[in-house]
């Protein structure tokens, strides 16, 4: 059973009051140092964990930010999860966590980050959504910070450079001789694809080679190494002619499954198909033949966003911020 303030006054022999000053450290209180240490001892011996809620009425703050993310699944959203944690609880912050397969869902809401009292918020979305619209309005008063991609609508972001990046990987596989070059992408067909920057590097710099583009989606557009290994399957099937010499594909989650794939299937890679995919995660680096890839390190993402966020919760009331990442291509051994 949890330990109560009362128990711990009672261990102590002071108000409960006096134990809720002494614990948050209230200005202007006066408390002896005997006082405080016996307070502290007795915190540690009963096991006394305080409730943060009730503390942040009184304080102004929770101490505490909402931190929203597509899946974990995939490597990159894992590591840029650790990374705030990390980061936040190093600042004196709690993150709580909530993952959502979109924030702007048919739903129209986010799940149940919106009951808990967050000082600011950290989302990983579109370049469109707006987190008050898709939570009905429950987050008008804490700064956000969005995550991805950049934005025009005067919010705060920090963004990958996605379009750079792309070029960068689809011509470094151009530069290898590949000709027959194929994208692969979980995205819809039904939505404005070819709006995605990485999407659009690979059909301009294809063009520009004087190549024509082929842009695939995966089954269902699934994001996994399960359905990559499917399309690497189906890939390997079709005759010598008819497939690509190399494949561009959206992340390293993908690109991993399809390496599996095109593997198991009997072909070779690089030889038969080139291989690239996209975040740079050690998952990717430690197949037998680590990928070639772009690295976007989601650590600094993570710390370039705090940064952004705690100065808006510190009252910094400039205009909107932006800041873009630039990736480094890995060159592995799948090109």
């Amino acid at each position: 059973m949890a330990v109560s303030i009362k128990t711990v006054a009672e261990r102590v022999g002071v108000s409960e009051a006096t134990i809720s000053r002494v614990l948050n450290n209230k200005p202007g209180f006066q408390a002896s140092e005997d006082t405080r240490k016996k307070i502290h001892n007795a915190v540690a011996e009963l096991g006394y964990v305080g409730n943060k809620m009730a503390r942040s009425l009184g304080k102004g703050r929770s101490e505490t930010i909402g931190v929203i993310v597509d899946c974990l699944t995939n490597p990159y959203f894992a590591m840029l999860v650790e990374s705030t944690a990390t980061l936040s609880a190093a600042a004196g912050y709690h993150a709580l966590v909530e993952i959502t397969p979109s924030v702007g869902s048919a739903s129209g809401r986010v799940g149940q980050l919106s009951g808990w009292p967050v000082d600011g918020m950290l989302v990983w979305t579109n370049h469109w959504t707006i987190l008050q619209d898709a939570s009905g309005n429950a987050y008008k008063d804490s700064p956000i910070v969005y995550l991805g991609y950049p934005r025009t609508d005067g919010t705060d972001w920090v963004a990958s450079d996605l379009y750079d990046g792309g070029r960068q990987i689809t011509e470094h596989v151009y530069d290898t001789g590949r000709k027959n070059v194929w994208y692969l992408t979980p995205y819809d067909f039904d939505i404005p694809v070819r709006s995605e920057m990485r999407m659009r590097a690979y059909t301009d710099v294809t063009k520009e080679r004087g190549f024509q583009d082929h842009v695939i989606a995966t089954p269902r557009c699934e994001e996994s190494t399960d359905v990559g290994v499917a399309v690497g399957q189906q890939i390997a099937a079709m005759p010598k002619s008819e497939r690509p010499d190399a494949l561009v594909v959206q992340n390293d989650l993908i690109a991993i499954g399809v390496y599996r794939g095109l593997r198991d299937a009997g072909l070779r890679v690089p030889e038969d198909i080139a291989l690239t995919g996209f975040d740079g995660t050690l998952e990717g680096q430690n197949l037998e033949r680590p990928l070639t890839t772009l690295s976007t390190p989601p650590q600094e993402m993570a710390r370039v966003a705090l940064e952004i966020l705690f100065s808006r919760i510190a009252g910094n009331d400039a205009g909107p911020i932006g800041r873009m990442l630039k990736g480094t291509l890995l060159v592995g051994k799948t090109t």
